[in-house]
């Protein structure tokens, strides 16, 4: 399903006019990142190279998060992946306040995030190429042009396309004042939420069956 499509759904749903096309492509926008960031659904890896005495690193450029599921790991002397814990910067510096002037060392234990920033506790000692594994949720792409697709990293996701009407209509409906509908369309998004969530983790090649009555998507 593309934007001109989803327009098209949207508009079956609301009257003509109740949105500008610059409005409804806003609201599209924003509930692809809110189900990707509530889904978990575009999970994506890399690597990066340690370097010896750097303590700091940047995100790939299309990371949202990181995943929490699977986190940062690190290759050991041995060439073994092992998992970072993550940890805050409050907790480092109650564990140790001097942290950030302790010793390097090829034993690594946590990591840390600041913005787009990743810290590594202790700082390396060893440059390792492609010693970091970071596991992250992709960000969607930006819907603008009318054939442009949502997540268009991951085709078995077009099913779940009609969530992002859902959200758009709550927001329209909330916008017009009309929240009893408002609230159905977020009920409505929410248990689509749900049953997205729990069946991509399960069956990743799972089609929901959606159907549009008079005022709202049922998923089944």
């Amino acid at each position: 399903m593309n934007l001109n499509e989803l327009k098209t759904l949207f508009d079956a749903q609301f009257p003509s006019g109740s949105l500008t096309n610059a409005e409804k492509v806003v609201f599209f926008n924003i509930a692809c990142r809110d189900i990707v960031r509530k889904t978990y659904c575009l999970k994506s890896s890399g690597t990066t190279s340690t370097v010896a005495a750097q303590r700091e690193y940047s995100l790939p450029s299309d990371c949202m998060m990181i995943d929490p599921a699977a986190g940062i790991e690190w290759k050991d002397s041995d060439g073994d992946w092992e998992r970072l814990t993550r940890k805050s910067l409050i907790w480092l510096k109650g564990n140790n306040s001097d942290w950030r002037n302790s010793d390097s060392s090829d034993d690594l234990l946590y990591y840390y995030q600041r913005g787009q920033i990743i810290g590594l506790e202790p700082k390396p000692t060893t440059a390792i190429s492609g010693g970091l594994k970071i596991y992250y949720i992709d960000k969607p792409n930006t819907l603008s042009d009318d054939s442009d697709t949502p997540f268009s990293k991951d085709d078995s996701l077009e099913d779940y396309h009609p969530l992002i009407v859902s959200y758009t209509l709550w927001k329209a409906k909330q916008k017009r004042g009309k929240f009893t509908q408002a609230r159905e369309f977020k009920t409505e998004y929410y248990e689509g939420l749900a049953i997205m969530r729990t069946e991509i983790q399960k069956k990743p090649d799972y089609k929901p069956h959606w159907e549009v009555s008079e005022d709202y998507f049922t998923w089944n």
